[in-house]
């Protein structure tokens, strides 16, 4: 008697264990197949996250790297020959246009802000221009075509500050380098703007500011000055007064 009390308190206990550590039971299998999948690495979700972070600090890594700033010999200068834009200046910026390989002006797109493509910074004389580290989305090694630009920067890029150009000596002066070619550098040692080190580089060059108007604005011009030319000599030329008609009499 008093052992089949005792066995039946022990089913009791154990039934108790049973339906009130339910939820125990679902942890620990829970854990034990979460410690399976870690070991026979069959976590979906954990790796594509680890791989993309790891192809994403090798890519910053290998991107391809420029010093965006000149040098005292190469400092713009504006079409009269002084030093351009002041040092301290805050109404122009300059930007890198590139492309990959070796391509004509045309067909470069500017390198965003985002990636230090583009600065206003002049400073410390005038003419000089001083901005950071330029990553490109290439891998270091890259030979790229690149050509600086300056324009107001009250427009987004050189294109929209040239199509508004209004000829303002003052405050619309653009201008381009050359179309240079440099192999990109590394994070850790980025390639110099003006005087690349790579096989058949060629650095950026002293270039001039100047107001050059759009060519609307030239054929405007010249269809006024002929406008102009036609009407006056038309009011210039004399008119002859009228000829007395003389009627023949028949005899």
């Amino acid at each position: 008697m008093e052992r089949d009390c005792r066995q039946g308190v022990g089913s009791g206990q154990m039934l108790r264990r049973e339906n009130g550590g339910g939820h125990n039971a679902l942890r620990e299998m829970t854990v034990f197949r979460l410690a399976a999948q870690v070991a026979t690495g069959f976590i979906v979700p954990m790796k594509p996250i680890l791989f993309a972070w790891l192809a994403l600090v090798v890519g910053v890594q290998a991107q391809g790297t420029l010093t965006f700033a000149n040098t005292a010999a190469t400092r713009l200068t504006n079409r009269g020959g002084a030093f351009f834009p002041p040092s301290g200046n805050s109404t122009y910026v300059v930007g890198l246009y590139w492309a990959i390989g070796s391509q004509p002006a045309t067909s470069l797109q500017l390198l965003p802000a985002s990636s230090n493509g583009v600065t206003g910074v002049w400073a410390p004389l005038a003419g000089i221009f001083i901005g950071s580290t330029a990553t490109f989305p290439v891998p270091s090694g890259t030979q790229i075509s690149v050509q600086v630009r300056i324009w107001n920067k009250l427009y987004s890029d050189w294109e929209t500050a040239r199509m508004n150009q209004v000829g303002d000596l003052a405050d619309y002066n653009l201008g381009a380098s050359n179309v240079g070619l440099i192999t990109l550098g590394t994070a850790g040692s980025p390639q110099s703007l003006t005087s690349p080190t790579g096989l058949g580089d060629v650095g950026m060059q002293r270039f001039v500011t100047d107001p050059v108007p759009e060519p609307g604005t030239w054929t405007l011009c010249i269809l006024a000055s002929l406008t102009l030319l036609f009407f006056g000599r038309r009011r210039s030329k004399p008119v002859s007064p009228p000829q007395p008609h003389h009627s023949r009499s028949r005899l």
